[in-house]
């Protein structure tokens, strides 16, 4: 029988960095104990950050659901009719103490100090305490997959015997500690399980895709405490919160029948408490025979959400699909800002559904609670290989000026939204004007879509650094949202004529002499379509199909290039 090690409560296991700079290691007691002297969670990825301040909503939940801040019994599961109000309140009374009622939180975790065993025979942190093959209800064996630590480990990150990500270490074994906070990186963002779930005298269970935040698309707010971050991020109330229940995993009954593994697709929690303590894997660590390092693990089983329409989640944005709203995901290629419109969707358009943790902010801000003057968004995602190898993990961040999220900021998401509209139709005629010149000089690549890519994404990174130090300097309470955005606009309209001059030139005499050729007319318009989607919304695009009416016409980098400004100097707003 294992014996119990490693305490989540007592023993250091959370990285974080201080408001001096250093970085240091805390436990969980202590992390809510000094939350407002960190500066903010320092693990090994962002991604590892954000399952972790998950982890640590929860037990926010779990205590100020039921209690009020000076610890008297208070229950919002008991106040159907004025639980806004009172969520509201409450988080008010402790956002305006600055520090967390630490004893009120000790008090509750210390009722549930035996489920924070990372090592436990019965119940470990986060885990199954199955060890060997489970009979399943049907009466055949279940068998676990066994994973190597690079299967665990983040920044090594492993498929088989392909490296996924850095390779820059080799983990042979990884202390407790570590080993904790990437277990809550894996129930949060696992790729699919690969392979048949037929073994030679059983079977293993598959089927349950990718672990729950793989497939949002995440976002959160960050302050500049981790108190702050916390609480700006703590959803107290929406329309979709109605704290019927409120049931972490450690207050649950642990997993110990085979038909706890088999249920994949369980009915979507009701309350956050659940929903950020779901066993999105079910697991189970192995230490190395000194009992000093984690060296392996056992996939046993895992979990599986339906996101349509799961407005429970209040960390994702949202698209319109045929049946409803689902997550959209985010891009690595993309810069945060160009989906602006999903981040801030307005609530009027029926077309949008807007980020429950925007929508909060926005109470905050409206019912005068909050007065922070910058709010920073964050954003991480997940590139996959057929969902069952994660290529790329990334992270993106954006300040803007918190009046945004105030009423009057409708005017000003209608006029930012309209200017990045202007910028991807700037955009467009650069990349016309490109393929223009391609055909110009003889050069068959102006279907070539990598080449199309590459040119979007190096054409937005000029353009990054200036709208961020744009958006930065709006003050919603001073200027005028047309003449900010114009100021935009032109900035923009002279960055894309100067990146069109250094095509032409680069173009050389080749292209100033040009050459006859026969097009597709249909083709071109839908080419120009195709890449117009890939700029607004991220399509991926493939060359059209010559199928259309032919014409000859004469290409020069000259006509190309007075075409492209006369364009541009009449393009519309957004």
């Amino acid at each position: 029988m294992q014996i119990k090690a490693f305490n989540l409560l007592h023993e250091s296991w959370i990285k974080v960095m201080d408001i001096d700079g250093q970085q240091k290691t805390v436990s969980l007691l202590e992390v809510f104990r000094k939350a407002h002297k960190i500066q903010a969670l320092s693990g090994e990825m962002v991604a590892q950050d954000i399952a972790i301040t998950r982890f640590l909503l929860a037990v926010l939940y779990a205590v100020f659901v039921r209690r009020r801040v000076d610890g008297s019994i208070d229950s919002l599961v008991d106040q159907a009719a004025q639980i806004k109000e009172n969520a509201l309140n409450r988080w008010e009374s402790m956002w305006k103490e600055k520090a967390f009622p630490i004893s009120v939180i000790e008090q509750y975790l210390c009722q549930y100090e035996d489920r924070f065993w990372l090592f436990h025979p019965e119940h470990p942190f986060y885990q199954v305490p199955f060890t060997d093959v489970v009979k399943g209800t049907d009466h055949v064996n279940i068998y676990p997959t066994d994973k190597s630590l690079g299967a665990l480990v983040g920044d090594v990150l492993e498929s088989g015997n392909k490296i996924r990500l850095f390779s820059g270490r080799k983990a042979s074994g990884i202390s407790y500690g570590e080993a904790a906070r990437w277990l809550l990186f894996l129930n949060a963002f696992d790729a699919a399980p690969a392979g048949t779930s037929k073994t030679k005298d059983g079977k293993s269970i598959k089927g349950y895709g990718v672990a729950w935040l793989g497939t949002l698309g995440l976002i959160w707010a960050n302050g500049n405490t981790l108190f702050e971050t916390l609480m700006l991020n703590m959803v107290m109330s929406s329309s979709y919160i109605h704290w019927t229940s409120c049931q972490p995993v450690w207050e649950q009954k642990p997993d110990t029948t085979a038909a706890d593994l088999e249920e994949i697709k369980p009915a979507f929690p009701q309350d956050l408490c659940s929903l950020y303590t779901m066993q999105f894997r079910k697991v189970r660590l192995h230490r190395s025979a000194d009992d000093s390092q984690v060296i392996s693990y056992s996939l046993w089983s895992g979990q599986a959400l339906d996101g349509k329409n799961a407005f429970l989640e209040p960390m994702s944005v949202w698209k319109k699909g045929k049946e409803g709203y689902y997550p959209k995901l985010h891009q690595p290629s993309r810069q945060m800002w160009r989906d602006f419109s999903s981040i801030f969707a307005s609530v009027e358009n029926i077309d949008e559904h807007p980020s429950g943790i925007i929508n909060w902010i926005y109470e905050l801000k409206r019912s005068k609670r909050l007065s922070i003057p910058v709010v920073k968004l964050s954003i991480v995602g997940l590139s996959l290989t057929n969902n069952t190898a994660v290529e790329e993990i990334f992270t993106d961040s954006l300040r803007v000026n918190s009046g945004l999220l105030e009423a009057y900021g409708a005017v000003w998401y209608s006029k930012i939204k309209d200017s990045i509209g202007y910028v991807n139709k700037l955009v467009l005629e650069l990349i016309v004007l490109m393929r223009k010149l391609a055909i110009a000089c003889g050069d068959d690549t102006s279907k070539n879509t990598n080449k199309i890519n590459d040119a979007v994404e190096q054409t937005f990174f000029r353009m990054d650094e200036p709208f961020r130090r744009w958006i930065d300097t709006i003050d919603p309470d001073n200027d005028d949202p047309d003449d900010m955005c114009k100021i935009w606009k032109d900035q923009a309209r002279q960055i894309i004529i100067s990146l069109a001059a250094e095509m032409v030139n680069m173009a050389g005499t080749r292209a100033y002499v040009g050459r006859e050729v026969i097009i597709d007319k249909k083709a071109e318009h839908e080419m120009n379509a195709r890449i117009a989607q890939l700029i607004s919304e991220g399509r991926e695009i493939r060359p059209a199909k010559a199928n259309g009416e032919k014409t000859t016409r004469w290409y020069t980098s000259s006509d190309a290039h007075r075409e492209f400004l006369w364009k541009v100097i009449n393009i519309k707003n957004g």
